[in-house]
Formats: C-alpha cells, structure tokens, sequence
C-alpha cells in the first residue's frame, strides 16, 4: 500500500476535499498532489470517499468521516507508516465545521503533530492558507465567527514549521495577527482551473476585426457581472460593430435573470456558452483578445479564472488595489482598473473605445511565459519543494 521511496522526501497532505470532487480546494488539491508526486511521495488525507490511489499515483489514505480531535488523531496515528518529513494542511476554515467554520480539533491536531516531530525529527507541520477568516462585524455572531478562525490561524502558525499563503494579502494579515511572533511565511499561488497535460497555445485571433471580449465564471456578487455586462453594452453602442462578447460558463436563463434589461442585447449581440467542459472552457477563452475579470478586492493570484486566461495566453482587464499582488503589476498583459464599480465600467467602456486596438502588440507566447514563470503547476510545486526541502 505504501507509495514511499529512501530517495524521495514524503509529505501528508491534509485536506477535507479532494478527488473525485472538482470544485475549488477539491481541484487544487488533486492538481497540486498530482504533480508534486512527480518528485515526492504523496499521501492525502481527506474527507472524501476516494479510491485508494488519486490521479498521478497518489496514495489516499482511509477517509475521514468526522474532524473531531479523536478523528484526526487515528488518522495520523495511521499515517505514521509512511514516516511524512512533512504534513501539509490546507485551510479553508468552513471545510472543517459545517456550521460556522469552528474547529479547534484541527489546530490541536496540528500542536500533536508538530510536538511530535520535534521529538522524531521529521513530519514537520506546514500550513496552507487559501481563506483566513469571516470577515470582522458588529453583530454578534459574525463576530465570534471572525474571532474564532482568526484564532485557528494563529494556532496553526504557532504550530507549522512553514506558512504559505495564497495571496500577498493573507500573509501581510497573517503577520498582523501573529504580532511580534515570527514565522516564516510564504507566497503561493493557487493555479489555472483549466491547466490540461497537453496546453500547447492555440493560435491567437488576428489583430484586426472585431474585438473578441470574453467573460468567464460566475455570478457571484464580488464579479459584479451585471455592471462589467451593462459597460460591455455601451461600447458596443458606441462603437458599433466593434466589440463580439462571450460569456464562458454561465446559462442564458442566468444572464436573463441576473440583467433582464440587457437580454434583447445578449441575444443580438453576444455568445452565452452555458455550461461547458473544462477544454470546452479553454478553447472558447483561447478565440478571445482580452478576458474581462472585476474582482472587487482586487486582483490576486488565486483567481482561477483569470489564471486559465493567461494559461492560453490571452492578455486580461481586472482591477487593482493597495492589497492586490506586486506579480501583476507593471505587464503588458494586464491591464489594470478601479476597483470602484461606477469608476470600472467608465474606464472600461473607454478602454474598449479607444483608437488604439488594446493589446495589440502582444503575443500569446509572452503572456504563457509569464503564466509559466508563476502560476504554472510545475512552478508552484518546484516553489513548494524549494521552500520545503531546500538544497544543502
């Protein structure tokens, strides 16, 4: 059963979701282990039922019904077999509880493991941040949420020999909340949802014609969809002719109900995919010239969506803030606009109008180097494995 070699480090991942599921932190997780099982031995834990080997080889060890204390216990208690030099834990505070994202179990897990390893010398305790905390309020509940996992993330930090986080952000707060403690604490990005075995580039469009605009993902309020949708209807109103959209993902009837004074303007003017397979998805972001991403906190590099477009090469417009991560400052291939919904979709609207075709001296070729220099799955786990295992 063991998947374990002398000459390859082993690491125990930790994780509530994983393969067969595809959403979110199930997706990063498979994806991350896969590819670090091309230079570790890999073992997750997780609260999926999963066959006994993961994709890429990856030993899954018996699932975990409940993370209670007892729980996580007799799991790692199994998990001495494979001898981990590191434990790996991935944190999304609402993975761990049902109600409220409270689970302290998970913390003192991580303080016996890491006391362990003290004593033995290996499976040193690591933590992966991809969310910290429900953000602070005045009403009570939310509060004692914010309070709670913000507790959890100091326990964690207290106990791992490395911190990673998902976003310049979470580490500058994770800091704060540490106060004067140190630890070391690490930049890593969360991936494309889309990267496939074989992503050679596909031809871009040419340079001429319409501009081939692309929207992809969700509806969720932080995209504001509807404003990016209604920006999108204005330029082509003043330029007409000019601007082909395509949402990626979404199902008319959604566009209809989310903005149905633009549904006559959808069906004229713009290509509604609905719902797609993930080569589906790549291939239609591939035929655009620019992919349009508002994100209301700003850009950042857990943004599959926005990474899947760079992965094909195809240049993005999204937004900046002072918290938003240096990486995508200063490139060609981003264009960079407020944050502030009204300021974005007057910026946007006169991006798209402009003389000057946007992005016209970019090529495919660069912005994959760019992807593949820092957001690639092969980069984020040679960065893992540099920091976790550096070289004497």
């Amino acid at each position: 059963m063991s998947n374990t070699s002398a000459s390859r480090p082993r690491v125990l991942v930790i994780s509530p979701l994983y393969y067969p599921d595809e959403e979110g932190l199930a997706h990063y997780t498979t994806e991350f282990c896969r590819h670090l099982q091309q230079d570790a031995d890999v073992t997750v834990l997780t609260g999926v039922r999963a066959a006994e080997t993961g994709p890429g080889g990856v030993l899954v060890l018996p699932w975990l019904e409940r993370w209670d204390l007892a729980g996580l216990l007799l799991a790692l208690g199994r998990a001495r077999f494979i001898r981990p030099d590191r434990i790996l834990i991935q944190f999304v505070p609402f993975m761990y509880a049902r109600r409220g994202g409270i689970n302290f179990a998970i913390v003192a897990a991580a303080a016996v493991a890491a006391l362990h390893a003290r004593m033995g010398g290996n499976g040193g305790v690591q933590i992966m941040f991809h969310e910290l905390w429900h953000w602070r309020s005045s009403r009570p509940r939310e509060l004692a949420m914010h309070l709670a996992h913000r507790t959890m993330v100091v326990g964690l930090c207290l106990a791992a020999r490395d911190v990673f986080c998902a976003t310049e952000r979470f580490a500058s707060e994770v800091r704060d909340a540490l106060g004067g403690v140190e630890r070391p604490i690490h930049l890593l990005a969360v991936g494309s949802n889309l990267e496939r075995a074989e992503s050679a580039l596909r031809p871009r469009p040419p340079h001429d014609g319409p501009l081939r605009v692309g929207l992809f993902g969700s509806l969720h309020a932080s995209k504001n969809v509807p404003m990016v949708l209604r920006a999108l209807q204005r330029a082509s109103a003043r330029a007409k002719g000019r601007i082909k959209v395509s949402v990626i993902g979404l199902e008319r009837r959604e566009l209809s109900s989310a903005v149905p004074d633009l549904a006559d303007w959808l069906d004229a003017e713009a290509t509604v995919t609905g719902w797609v397979t993930a080569d589906q998805a790549a291939a239609k972001l591939a035929e655009q010239d620019f992919l349009v991403s508002y994100f209301q906190d700003g850009v950042s590099s857990r943004r599959g969506s926005l990474l899947a477009a760079l992965c094909e090469g195809v240049p993005v417009v999204t937004t900046w803030r002072d918290v938003s991560d240096t990486v995508f400052l200063d490139q060609p291939w981003v264009k960079l606009l407020s944050c502030d919904a009204e300021e974005f979709g007057a910026q946007l609207e006169t991006f798209l109008t402009s003389a000057e075709r946007p992005f016209a001296g970019v090529t495919a070729a660069e912005v994959r180097k760019f992807y593949d220099a820092h957001f690639s799955w092969r980069a984020l786990v040679q960065r893992y494995l540099d920091i976790s295992f550096p070289s004497p």
